[in-house]
């Protein structure tokens, strides 16, 4: 116990994006997972935000498509998008369960057991529901940083960068931090979850933790006193006290001020309808009582007392999850119980597994030794060696800072080798000629040599068109290139906003700069045309634009000129960051 304490490829061509940004908006929903700045922990912690249930995992949906994206009610793990009766929306299934509920000779809704009506009916309803599937989105309740179509939230669980949540009982002193999908199996055993005392006429609530010893000192616990079968002890506590004032010496009594007389004849009020009910019923002092668990048993108080210790029906404490069971099926809660101790099947080591990890498949996602391939050269391998595979897998992609595209890691060197031969001989920007930097990887001009701000990163026009196509990944398209600048070692990203249909520029650098600094940023053409100027909502006093420096990374500039990228002859753009002034 503890303590208490987120289609059909309609690509959204360049030449045409305002006639079809329509369904350059489904693709990017259908084939795009997105980065969120950030998700409130507060709405996380409470779940005042819809969530849904896919591959094991929480997501947070839009209230107003919170019913389009549903489990299958079958598997209970991916998109549902086919309907099978015509009663409710989470009556739908999945693809592939639709065909093995088809494969029946009279095929029934699995939860309401109707038949289908006809194809036509059902295929009618769900083209009009599947307009809606590209535009879904939902957000990894994790991470807390993704969003995008459902899916391709298998994919996004393997990278998902999990971060500690916390108990939802943290106002009440729980201390407890950890994974979303691991907090239910915390909250079966939180010593400070709020609960209310048993007992009937009490109503305190008390922690988990201490509830037992509330309960095992609770005024209002139940038992017998003589005639009086079922009373409890806040009761016979008054009924001691005020026997004690009523055999005081009649001459003390006498002296008793009014008001006291007053205030006993009141409690004498109250409890004397009790009292005689007790006398009018005759019972005898050693009457048989009732069980009080409901096992049915009868017997004198003297017996009772001991008839506890062998009631099928007493509460005893399970040892996994101290949840109170009847004595008679204990050892059957206790082989099922979820927080019950396991070990895993496969043999990994880790620790303080439970039944109900297993079972949910949360340890599975983590288990080093879960089957699995590499994305890039499909060997087959266990989860624990991906890990370092990955780092070394010779087919695995890597960001070149020549031409922004990336390159087999095995082939690597000699094909970012052969890019440089497509970078312009000296091009021209502000009627200045550029030269490569100096111990800069990647395509990075200066002005001339031993001048480092500005700085010019050549962005290719090539690549920048098709990233806002729907084989577009999001990635840092400038993820290969560093130089260095105002003596700091420097590198910048610049990345495609699917949903805000733009391109995201940051640039990072060391600990020597500071909030009152920016960097001044804007795009030019291969020509030396100036296309746009870069901003961050954030000016200076002569009202300047820049990106202004929050600790070690610039707030984001954004390139919106879209349309001019799409039509622009230029094989190239430049990306000028500099040069560095304050606020």
């Amino acid at each position: 116990m503890d303590s208490p304490a987120s289609s059909s490829s309609a690509a959204a061509s360049s030449s045409a994006a305002a006639s079809s940004s329509a369904g350059a908006s489904s693709s990017a929903a259908a084939r795009l997972g997105t980065k969120r700045s950030s998700v409130s922990g507060e709405a996380s912690a409470t779940g005042s935000r819809p969530q849904v249930s896919l591959k094991g995992r929480q997501w947070y949906v839009s209230p107003l498509l919170e019913k389009q994206v549903q489990p299958c009610c079958i598997c209970k793990e991916a998109l549902a998008c086919r309907s099978l009766c015509e009663t409710d929306l989470a009556h739908r299934v999945c693809r592939e369960c639709e065909q093995q509920v088809l494969s029946g000779e009279t095929p029934k809704c699995p939860l309401c057991r109707r038949t289908p009506p006809q194809q036509e009916v059902l295929r009618a309803r769900d083209a009009a529901l599947n307009e809606l599937l590209p535009y879904l989105q939902v957000e990894c309740v994790e991470c807390g940083d993704w969003s995008g179509h459902p899916s391709l939230v298998e994919e996004h669980i393997r990278h998902c960068g999990e971060k500690e949540h916390p108990c939802a009982y943290a106002a009440q002193g729980c201390d407890w931090t950890g994974l979303m999908e691991d907090r239910e199996f915390h909250h079966r055993r939180c010593g400070w979850e709020p609960l209310t005392c048993s007992h009937p006429g009490c109503g305190e609530t008390v922690a988990r933790a201490r509830r037992e010893k509330h309960e095992a000192g609770c005024g209002f616990r139940e038992t017998a006193f003589g005639a009086l079968a079922r009373t409890n002890v806040r009761t016979l506590q008054e009924l001691g006290a005020l026997k004690t004032f009523y055999e005081q010496d009649a001459r003390r009594l006498a002296e008793e001020a009014p008001v006291a007389w007053r205030a006993q004849l009141v409690r004498t009020a109250d409890f004397f309808p009790l009292l005689y009910d007790a006398v009018a019923a005759g019972v005898p002092a050693e009457r048989e009582l009732t069980c009080l668990w409901g096992c049915g048993f009868r017997g004198l108080p003297s017996v009772m007392e001991g008839h506890a210790v062998h009631c099928s029906q007493y509460p005893v404490s399970c040892d996994y999850c101290e949840a109170k069971v009847a004595r008679e099926v204990i050892l059957v809660h206790m082989d099922g119980c979820d927080d019950k101790p396991v070990r895993c099947p496969r043999g990994c080591d880790q620790g303080g597994l439970t039944a109900g990890e297993l079972a949910s498949g949360a340890h599975d996602r983590r288990c080093a030794r879960m089957p699995a391939s590499c994305e890039h050269c499909d060997s087959e391998m266990t989860t624990g060696e991906l890990r370092e595979h990955t780092d070394r897998c010779p087919s695995r992609p890597v960001s070149c800072g020549w031409c922004m595209e990336t390159h087999r890691s095995s082939a690597f060197e000699q094909l970012s080798l052969s890019c440089t031969a497509d970078l312009p001989d000296t091009p021209i920007i502000e009627n200045t000629p550029l030269t490569l930097a100096p111990g800069a990887y990647g395509a990075v001009y200066v002005k001339e040599e031993g001048t480092g701000d500005p700085v010019f990163i050549r962005l290719s026009r090539r690549v920048l068109t098709l990233e806002q196509g729907p084989g577009s990944r999001a990635r840092n398209l400038t993820e290969g290139t560093s130089f260095s600048w105002c003596g700091e070692s420097c590198g910048a990203k610049v990345a495609y906003d699917r949903a805000g249909k733009y391109f995201s520029v940051r640039m990072t650098a060391g600990n020597s700069l500071t909030s009152n600094q920016a960097v001044g940023a804007a795009l030019y053409s291969g020509s030396g045309q100036l296309v746009e100027e870069l901003h961050d909502d954030s000016r200076t006093d002569e009202g300047r634009r820049g990106l202004r420096w929050q600790g070690t990374t610039t707030g984001e500039g954004r390139i919106t000129a879209l349309n001019y990228i799409a039509r622009a002859e230029d094989r190239e753009f430049f990306l000028r960051l500099g040069p560095l002034f304050r606020l």
